[in-house]
C-alpha cells in the first residue's frame, strides 16, 4: 500500500513540474514579449547609444 501511495504522489508531483514549468515558462516569455514591445513603441533602448558608438553604424529599426 505504501509503494502505491508513494507512486501516486510521484505522478503527481512530476506531473505538476511537468504542466508547471510549461505554464511559468509561458508566462516569462509573455512578460519579455509585452516589456519588449513596450520599450519598441518608447523609441531606442538604452543600450543603442552604445551600440552606435561601438560600430559607427545605426540600426535600420
Amino acid at each position: 500500500m505504501k509503494t502505491i501511495v508513494d507512486s501516486i504522489m510521484t505522478i503527481i508531483f512530476a506531473s505538476g513540474l511537468f504542466l508547471g514549468g510549461g505554464y511559468s515558462i509561458r508566462k516569462v516569455h509573455d512578460y519579455f514579449k509585452t516589456e519588449a514591445l513596450r520599450n519598441i513603441k518608447k523609441g531606442l533602448s538604452s543600450s543603442e547609444k552604445m551600440a552606435n558608438a561601438l560600430t559607427g553604424e545605426k540600426l535600420d529599426f
